[in-house]
């Protein structure tokens, strides 16, 4: 599966054709599902609904090359978190791009633009028929230093990678989650290690879509094994599929688009802890979502990292 991309992440909502393999247009004719193989979240006591955000994301399409028809062009795209505090999410860097793959509406030539005025909404309840019109916005983003927009060329397998990714990110909110939801706790230090095969939930409000009609975001979630991690020891490999030769399987569970950033959480003796974000899995020619593969990032892997972040977001 060396030559697949990502299908995962972001749909966009607007009308043009783009290079992120794991973006889709509007307009697209693929079919897209929410958490592969779950169950739609109704117990608001859950750890699944307490933890779990729905953001959605939005910029603006900038740069002089730009052909007039896309110069200033809006876009939105939907991504998941995990709540750190009240007022702190974590999520994948790639839901917060610098730039934008896209394909000129002239000539068909790939083309990169940047993208400006980025912010973050989020969302708390298990739909949008529950939530509010307009989410809680963005005060500050921070995406991890270290990742690249155009990260999988600089890779030489974009499944097993052996350099680190870096796809975290930090938000802040400009107020305070309700009072039902709560922080997550991260897996500590002196907690046992990650396990291969130990049980992991996924959580997230990926977007179902099927031929002419797109339903709601949901909240759903998915209990799956936590197989092995990935050589830059980094991220995990979440699922029953196989990594190395994808492909449809007949009981599918995992992320899809629109889950990008959701939290992936296990069970200890001592609670529920939060160990990592869904971030990519399979292109439509490996199986797509019914592959049952997903990458996450390593949350123990970014803990000082986190740290480091929410120190600096506590000051005055």
């Amino acid at each position: 599966m060396a030559k697949a991309q990502f299908s995962i992440v972001i749909q966009a909502l607007a009308a043009i054709s783009v290079s992120w393999p794991w973006m889709a247009s509007a307009g697209s004719s693929m079919s897209e599902h929410e958490i592969v193989g779950g169950d739609l979240v109704t117990d608001l006591s859950s750890f699944e609904y307490k933890h779990t955000v729905r953001l959605l994301v939005k910029g603006k399409l900038t740069g002089d090359d730009l052909p007039p028809s896309l110069k200033g062009l809006k876009l939105a795209w939907r991504c998941s978190a995990a709540l750190l505090t009240q007022s702190v999410l974590v999520s994948a860097a790639h839901c917060f791009p610098r730039t934008m793959g896209y394909a000129d509406p002239e000539t068909g030539q790939l083309r990169r633009a940047q993208l400006s005025e980025l912010n973050a909404e989020a969302f708390f309840k298990t739909d949008t028929r529950a939530d509010l019109p307009s989410g809680t916005k963005s005060q500050k983003i921070i995406v991890h230093e270290g990742f690249s927009d155009d990260w999988t060329n600089q890779v030489d397998d974009v499944w097993n990678p052996e350099k680190a990714i870096n796809d975290i990110a930090i938000v802040k909110l400009a107020e305070n989650a309700p009072a039902e939801k709560q922080p997550a706790v991260l897996l500590g230090a002196k907690e046992s290690p990650l396990s291969g095969n130990e049980a992991a939930t996924l959580a997230g409000y990926g977007r179902d879509v099927t031929d002419e009609q797109i339903s709601i975001p949901r909240l759903r979630s998915v209990t799956i094994p936590l197989r092995e991690s990935l050589r830059n020891k980094s991220e995990w490999y979440v699922g029953t599929g196989d990594l190395v030769r994808g492909g449809k399987v007949d009981r599918p569970g995992g992320g899809c688009q629109g889950d990008s950033g959701g939290p992936v959480f296990v069970k200890r003796p001592g609670g529920v802890r939060l160990v990592g974000l869904i971030v990519r899995g399979p292109d439509e020619q490996n199986g797509g979502c019914q592959a049952a593969v997903t990458i996450a990032t390593a949350l123990p892997a970014y803990s000082n990292w986190i740290n480091t972040q929410m120190s600096e977001l506590s000051r005055p």
